[in-house]
């Protein structure tokens, strides 16, 4: 009988061995895949935060693109502003002056009108 209890409790030890080696297998097994799990989790996460940080710096890209042509666009409105508000200025400045033509006597073709007369005043005298 102590052969048998000697057989049986190395048989006993040999099977605990190994249900420890198997266990012992198993949670290191859990583990990596634990730690897989996680590793790939934190790539997942880091990769979502770089295409997040890339987007925003994209959008923040176009909106400085917005706001330049933006800028240039009122630029070039307050320009062509100008050029009509000088195009005006030279319109009523020419008719201004023209009204001061009219208040002094009619201006230039009024001399004419004047010489031709005493041209042919002239002219009759001395063909006589």
């Amino acid at each position: 009988m102590n052969k048998e209890k000697l057989v049986s409790s190395d048989e006993d030890e040999a099977a605990t061995t190994s249900i420890m080696a198997t266990a012992s297998k198993t949670a290191a097994a859990s583990k990596t895949a634990a730690a897989s799990k996680t590793a790939a989790a934190s790539k997942t996460a880091a990769a979502s935060k770089m295409v997040a940080a890339q987007e925003k710096e994209e959008d923040q890209e176009e909106d400085q693109e917005y706001q330049g042509q933006e800028e240039q666009e009122q630029e070039e409105g307050q320009e062509e502003q100008e050029q009509e508000e000088d195009i005006f200025n030279l319109i009523i400045g020419q008719e201004i002056g023209n009204q001061k033509d009219k208040v002094k006597g009619g201006g230039d073709n009024n001399l004419y009108n004047y010489s031709s007369n005493n041209e042919d005043k002239l002219f009759k005298s001395v063909k006589k």
